[in-house]
């Protein structure tokens, strides 16, 4: 009789990786490490990833100190968001937007009754907050230096591609023992589900980089754009001067000090104006304007009359100061005569200064034309001169934008992923879509190659390996088997009755049997093949054995 048996001696030593293994491994890995590059990589290399490490209490409960927060950078800022930004004396600063005027966001920590003192732009936020790492202050102290993010990813890469090097230096005994060892553990090939998912990679891969490639060229890495440059008006009262008497602190009336009459009645009142911008690439040219000053005397039945402190003056420039004087003796005299001629007076008059100021200049090339107006209040009684309000309303603030055309690169935004791409960088990312594409293609074609050579058994191993069960070469007394056609028949039978299949080697080819209760199913392949795991097959033939 006959009987076959396995010698595996000639396979029992571990193979190692060859060199054509590794290489495809540390190419796999230099992908994955440039793609964990780009999307981490800090802004001060070009990306739009951040890193802020939490000091201070001022976002309990949400964050506490030593936790780290990674930012995404986007085009705009929403009220709610928690964003990063650049405080000019305190450094970065982690809070919550509560307000946006369009040009500056105010912002307040979640454990602060009040805003903050400081107010960015939108250039000043680093970033919005993304994920929250407990405790990752250590770590991210070392990564978010951009050197030792850089030296991370050589690292990686060089140990990646360090595998491929020992391939190549294994001695000649270990690569003569590797020849009888599979290349990879799963069959790779088109036939096998494994390599099925692979190709459906390469494919996917190559569409979505024809499709970036054709994106970037259509669209081209730049947009132009409407950008909003804002600027500032800037205007502030202040009144007094010397009144002796020792009634004023050294003698020096200030605001908000009354003026009592019994001392003096002439106020000196005077009114400073400046415009700039918080562009830092741009500046105001061609400012020119006039402005003036006018007093409106009013009582409280509805009587107004207006009478000019200043008259209206030129000025070029991004700034002006003008001083004039209130006469209250002139003043009574006005109101004496207006009080003799309708017969009826007040006890107390409202005296409110105004300054209206019309600029007109140059802001990035765009004209700005603006009326500013401020103004103050007093109340005029036969005794004093009472300053009414807070000392803080001396002082006001405009702000102001115009728009010009700019270039801006162009980004591509991944929808409901905090992800996003310049169009530059788009060719980039194409090319490392298309090289995946490459290696996964590669791989596939060259194991579909090899199964393809090894005959129907190996392709029937590379498809169906989860049903086969390898056996000896005699098999229990049993039903004669009825053959089929083909093994995708048997594979059928196995599969409607959930039974397996078993196969065994013959000196002219393999067989495959299906065996149920009261019957068996066989088919036969012509070709020898290779037992499992790379065993050698060695057929002895003899009464002994």
């Amino acid at each position: 009789g006959r009987d076959v048996r396995i010698n595996r001696s000639a396979s029992l030593m571990p193979g190692r990786p060859t060199k054509k293994q590794a290489g495809l491994s540390g190419a796999a890995s230099l992908i994955v490490s440039v793609a964990l590059f780009f999307l981490f990589s800090p802004t001060s290399m070009g990306g739009s990833f951040s890193y802020a490490i939490v000091s201070g209490n001022s976002m309990a409960p949400l964050l506490a100190t030593d936790d780290m927060v990674l930012l995404r950078s986007a085009n705009d800022y929403e009220i709610g968001d928690a964003v990063a930004y650049r405080h000019p004396q305190i450094g970065t600063v982690l809070h919550r937007i509560v307000a946006d005027d369009g040009v500056r966001f105010t912002l307040q920590g979640d454990n602060r009754e009040s805003s903050d003192s400081y107010n960015p732009t939108r250039e000043d936020v680093i970033g919005r907050q993304w994920i929250i790492i407990p405790r990752g202050g250590a770590v991210s102290s070392v990564l978010q230096t951009p050197r030792n993010l850089a030296l991370l990813v050589v690292v990686t890469t060089m140990l990646s591609l360090g595998v491929g090097a020992a391939a190549g230096k294994l001695p000649r005994r270990a690569r003569a023992r590797s020849r009888y060892v599979p290349l990879t553990k799963k069959n790779l090939s088109i036939y096998s589900l494994h390599g099925r998912r692979i190709a459906m990679v390469a494919g996917g891969s190559a569409l979505g980089g024809v499709l970036l490639f054709a994106l970037s060229q259509a669209n081209g890495p730049t947009q132009q754009t409407t950008e909003q440059v804002p600027f500032t008006e800037h205007g502030q009262f202040s009144y007094g001067g010397v009144v002796e008497g020792g009634v004023y602190d050294s003698d020096i009336l200030s605001a908000p000090q009354p003026l009592y009459r019994q001392l003096t009645n002439n106020l000196p009142l005077s009114f400073n104006y400046s415009v700039d911008t918080s562009a830092e690439d741009e500046q105001l040219t061609n400012v020119l304007g006039s402005y003036e000053l006018v007093a409106e005397i009013s009582t409280g039945d509805g009587w107004k009359r207006t009478i000019k402190l200043q008259p209206a003056t030129r000025f070029a420039g991004d700034a002006f100061a003008t001083t004039t004087e209130i006469d209250l003796t002139a003043l009574d005299e006005a109101l004496a005569v207006i009080t003799e001629q309708t017969g009826i007076g007040a006890g107390s008059y409202a005296i409110r200064v105004i300054a209206r100021v019309s600029t007109n200049g140059l802001l990035a090339e765009a004209p700005i034309e603006r009326t500013f107006q401020q103004s103050i209040q007093f109340r005029l009684t036969p005794l004093a001169l009472q300053f009414d309000g807070a000392e803080e309303s001396l002082a006001f603030e405009a702000t102001g934008t115009v728009s010009r055309d700019t270039i801006a690169p162009r980004t591509l935004e991944v929808p409901m992923l905090p992800i996003s791409a310049p169009y530059s960088r788009l060719p980039l990312i194409a090319g490392l879509l298309g090289l995946l594409a490459v290696i996964s293609t590669a791989t596939v074609g060259a194991a579909t190659l090899i199964t393809w050579r090894g005959g129907e058994p190996a392709r029937i191993r590379a498809r169906y390996g989860a049903l086969l069960i390898d056996i000896g070469a005699t098999l229990d007394d049993g039903p004669p088997p009825m053959s089929v056609g083909s093994f995708v028949d048997l594979a059928r039978l196995a599969a409607a009755e959930g039974l397996t299949v078993m196969h065994r080697p013959t000196p002219t080819g393999n067989e495959y049997f299906v065996t149920a209760r009261d019957s068996r199913w066989r088919y036969a392949s012509g070709r020898p093949a290779q037992a499992p795991g790379g065993f050698n097959i060695n057929l002895i033939t003899g009464g002994d054995g």
